[in-house]
């Protein structure tokens, strides 16, 4: 079962000093940081079996400059960012300077930075009129950006002093679309939008992957939403609804709207539209009206005169392995279905499948 809200997220550029990394391919740190995560820590001797022919100098080098990356803490053991090396196979190269974010803000994600670039111009320190740093504008220490117009740009951002002052410039929103799997609870967070060339350098069409919802917020969502879900039986339980397919198909799955439900931190959603919902019977009459108007299509769909067995085997297709087959078994009387059968050719049908059994025809 999956549904997309759909929504609007403000977009503003954000100036200020900050220490900021671009995280760039480094195998050498990466196979680095795998050690230090196998063994714990690193110490000279560990640094020397991965990068081998290093003197205790060039150890002692390589191990400062784990450290000046914040790969490693003090005590040489792996920090937050040195795992994100381990498994990216990126290292951070810190600087400082007075930088533009571009960020999108929404009660869903908070604060997600879709873009950065340097700009001295932008200095906040010689400005009037300056806001306080957003909430949420400090992310976690392993948090690695990709930037929303090159996904070959990754960056992080340091530790930001909730004291400094900034500048931010409100921007056109962007659209929001929040992809939920109701069953599972996995979801995703994506911004999409358009920068204009006097207000970003890279003007154009962007696109992001926001912090998602820890998936536990969202499992039972569904069952709140809809009151004729069943949990033990694992799917919507319901009468017959007419959605067979004309040749007798039947998926068990349909899509319902609703006009407005609470989506979690999200809050209050107009229109929730949910595909790929599981549906099927509430009870032993609702199986077998089901599987009749299954078998029954079959039979006008193929034209062909039913004999018992061949009634027989249609019924057992029509239930056979579905959410049907616990409840009808069972096949009825064919030639009483035929005078519930429906729609144009009602008497060809009924004729299909009577006929033949009337005239004992076999097998």
């Amino acid at each position: 079962m999956k549904t997309t809200i759909e929504g609007e997220t403000r977009i503003c550029a954000v100036a200020i000093f900050a220490e900021l990394a671009v995280w760039r391919e480094r195998p050498d740190l990466q196979a680095l940081c795998v050690a230090a995560l196998k063994h714990g820590d690193l110490d000279e001797k560990a640094v020397a079996s991965v990068l081998p022919g290093l003197s205790a100098r060039a150890c002692e080098n390589i191990l400062r400059r784990l450290t000046h990356d914040r790969l490693v803490d003090g005590r040489h053991r792996l920090t937050e960012r040195g795992e994100a090396c381990a498994s990216s196979g990126y290292a951070p190269a810190w600087e400082e300077g007075v930088y533009r974010f571009l960020v999108a803000e929404h009660e869903l994600f908070g604060v997600h930075i879709l873009d950065f670039e340097r700009d001295p111009r932008s200095n906040p320190s010689g400005s009037t009129d300056l806001d306080a740093v957003p909430n949420g504008f400090a992310p976690p220490p392993r948090r690695m950006f990709v930037s929303a117009f090159d996904r070959d740009v990754r960056f992080s951002l340091g530790d930001v002093n909730r004291n400094a002052q900034c500048r931010i410039e409100p921007m056109p929103a962007a659209k929001l679309r929040w992809k939920i799997d109701l069953e599972s609870g996995k979801n995703e967070c994506i911004v999409e939008g358009r920068t204009q060339a006097d207000s970003w350098p890279r003007a154009g069409e962007f696109r992001a992957v926001a912090e998602s919802a820890p998936s536990d917020e969202l499992t039972g969502l569904f069952a709140q939403w809809e009151p004729q879900w069943n949990a033990g039986l694992g799917w919507i339980a319901m009468k017959y609804d007419g959605a067979v397919g004309p040749d007798g198909r039947e998926d068990f799955v349909r899509t319902r709207q609703y006009e407005q439900k609470h989506v979690g931190r999200f809050g209050e959603v107009e229109k929730v539209v949910v595909r790929d919902i599981p549906v099927g019977p509430a009870g032993p009459d609702d199986a077998r009206a089901w599987a009749a108007a299954i078998a029954v299509a079959r039979v006008k769909s193929a034209d062909r005169y039913v004999t018992l067995g061949r009634w027989q085997a249609e019924w057992s297709d029509a239930v056979r392995n579905t959410r049907l087959a616990e409840w009808a078994e069972t096949a009825p009387d064919p030639a009483m279905l035929a005078t519930a059968s429906g729609g144009a050719g009602e008497a060809r049908t009924k004729w299909l499948l009577a006929a033949a059994i009337d005239l004992g025809a076999t097998p």
